[in-house]
């Protein structure tokens, strides 16, 4: 007599993975140098929301905002430029607002090799110049707008320009002679300058703008709400224990404070005053 037919195992599917986390960066710093800042935060933040974690760079702030607007990131670090240059009604949120040196806000600067004999930026007529995204408040807007002031314009000012893609590029190419002046943020100046193995010694800053808000944290709407209350409540949280503290400190920034609209403003003006970016 043949055996009994056993009865078919019941086996449970293994469980759904849970969908990636895709956290995009605007390219202050270069490439590598922002991933490593920011990766501490982005395991943190996986971890708390209990999800993978996907880092998604691009070249431009235009390309981070592209991908901001369609919904295919769901946190991104904007530059404060770049916030400013969404488009009106972007379908987006402001989680939050960095401090840095107890600011929420930081200058645009004009820097110079401090042997370089230049104490302002007409000094820099016909000299080479770095900026660093035609989106930059910092790292070009300040720069150009006050050309514009002037009667002229960068193409027209500068015997040439340069767009290295972040402020430490820019820096970099000031302190090896590439150009003859920079646009720089000075948030975390002295850190980055050092970074490039340069002194802030070596530097002048030949101009500085008003207080601008600092780069903000921001999500598309297309990020459940639940999950943009939970994301800006980590943020605002990281330094009050020990993980967030030191993700924070990697970062070169005391904490995080709510954001307001109201704060791009001044970035906004100035923008309005640049007919025109580069292609």
């Amino acid at each position: 007599t043949p055996p009994a037919a056993r009865p078919e195992e019941s086996i449970d599917p293994p469980p759904a993975r849970a969908a990636q986390l895709r956290f995009a960066v605007a390219a202050l710093l270069s490439p590598i140098t922002t991933y490593e800042a920011h990766a501490d935060l982005f395991e943190l933040l996986g971890r708390e929301l209990d999800r993978p974690f996907q880092v998604v760079q691009r070249r431009t702030y235009q390309e981070i905002n592209a991908l901001l607007c369609d919904g295919e990131v769901d946190l991104a670090f904007l530059s404060a430029g770049g916030y400013a240059a969404l488009p009106a009604g972007a379908a987006v949120e402001l989680l939050a607002l960095p401090v840095v040196d107890g600011r929420t806000t930081s200058h645009a600067q004009v820097v110079v090799r401090a042997d370089a004999g230049v104490t302002n930026l007409e000094g820099l007529q016909g000299k080479r110049f770095a900026f660093t995204d035609p989106l930059s408040v910092t790292g070009y807007l300040f720069v150009a707008a006050e050309l514009q002031a002037r009667g002229s314009e960068p193409s027209a000012f500068f015997s040439s320009v340069l767009f290295t893609g972040s402020h430490d590029r820019s820096l970099l190419a000031l302190h090896q002679g590439l150009v003859d002046g920079a646009a720089v943020f000075d948030r975390g100046f002295d850190r980055v300058t050092r970074a490039i193995g340069a002194s802030p010694a070596d530097l002048r800053v030949v101009a500085r703008s008003a207080p601008l808000a600092n780069p903000p944290v921001v999500a598309p709407t297309t990020t459940p709400p639940a999950e943009r209350a939970r994301l800006r409540a980590i943020l605002l949280g990281l330094h009050e224990h020990a993980p967030g503290r030191a993700a924070l400190e990697r970062l070169g920034v005391e904490r995080f404070v709510p954001a307001d609209d109201a704060s791009y403003e001044p970035v906004r003006r100035l923008r309005a005053k640049v007919p025109r970016e580069p292609r």
